[in-house]
């Protein structure tokens, strides 16, 4: 994804570095050139550390967004954890997508990264590729990341994803519901959350949308967590706009559920996947008399010919 607020502005310059073992030196001179104005910077594959590091390093007082893809976690941690330890002061994204040999506890990102722009970071992706440890250790790592997102007063945009099958569960998001005021987008994908998570959702002041996606995500969760959900966003008057969960076997989501979600003024999207609970009397009872947009996917009791479901 490459982000740029300020294209008509020549002196400034996104940059995108895809590297591999093959790139040549010329070809991070070229990068090297535009360094001190770079306002973005995207790596993936292979990370040669000295140049690496000297590109951020002479680009920190401009860059606002850094993306890392398809990089060793080793590697990245090395370059990240030379001294001294880089402070980006405009610096409001950070993605970190497909991170792979990530096997120990990755304490560093936090301590590096996040610690250093606990106040200006406004956007943050979290793609892990795989974490093979046990499920003690992967609790804990969960755990730590989420104590540790907490701590980034500013964040609007939370996208976490494990792409291994995991099957410990996020916990202690009332540390979000409790810190991050200004959260307005979050997205989970394959991170289990249990009733009490969803509730935490619930209770952002500034939620426009949430995205459960995945196998995992709703092995804990119940009918009776949604409906507590939606009363709850009823409750506090909640904004949240979009409601997504394209998520294999959502059985938890019924027909009660859609009528309590009805109830929620704010609300005008729904998409819903690989679900056996809902049928066209919840999907009538959910729309009432507000314009609304449902979407839905491989709900076998929900007739096509209904005429206010979008079929994805």
């Amino acid at each position: 994804m490459m982000i740029d607020d300020n294209k008509n502005n020549s002196n400034t310059h996104p940059i995108q570095a895809i590297e591999k073992e093959s790139n040549t030196k010329n070809e991070w001179e070229t990068i090297d050139n535009n360094e001190k104005t770079l306002r973005e910077l995207e790596f993936s594959g292979f990370i040669y550390h000295e140049q690496l590091y000297s590109i951020l390093k002479k680009s920190q007082h401009t860059l606002e967004h850094l993306h890392y893809s398809f990089v060793n976690a080793k590697q990245l941690q090395y370059t990240i954890e030379q001294k001294p330890l880089l402070h980006f002061p405009h610096l409001k994204s950070i993605e970190l997508a497909t991170l792979d040999h990530l096997t120990d506890n990755p304490t560093w990102i936090y301590k590096s990264l996040f610690d250093m722009h606990q106040q200006q970071l406004e956007h943050l992706y979290l793609d892990f590729k795989t974490l093979d440890e046990s499920d003690s250790i992967l609790q804990k790592v969960i755990k730590n990341m989420i104590e540790a997102i907490s701590e980034l007063k500013k964040l609007q945009y939370l996208f976490l994803e494990f792409q291994n099958q995991c099957t410990v569960y996020c916990d202690n998001l009332d540390l979000l519901s409790s810190n991050n005021t200004e959260l307005r987008y979050v997205t989970f994908i394959d991170i289990p959350i249990s009733d009490q998570g969803l509730l935490e959702l619930s209770k952002l002041p500034q939620l426009c949308m949430v995205e459960l996606r995945g196998y995992n995500v709703h092995r804990r969760l119940t009918e009776e967590g949604f409906i507590a959900f939606a009363n709850k966003l009823k409750e506090l008057n909640s904004p949240l706009e979009s409601l997504d969960m394209n998520c294999d076997h959502t059985s938890a989501v019924t027909d009660t559920v859609l009528k309590h979600l009805s109830q929620v003024k704010s609300l005008k999207t729904l998409r819903i996947s690989t679900n056996h609970g809902i049928t066209n009397e919840g999907v009538n009872l959910y729309f009432g008399a507000q314009k609304r947009r449902i979407e839905l996917g491989c709900c076998n009791l929900v007739s096509r010919n209904n005429p206010n479901v979008l079929f994805i």
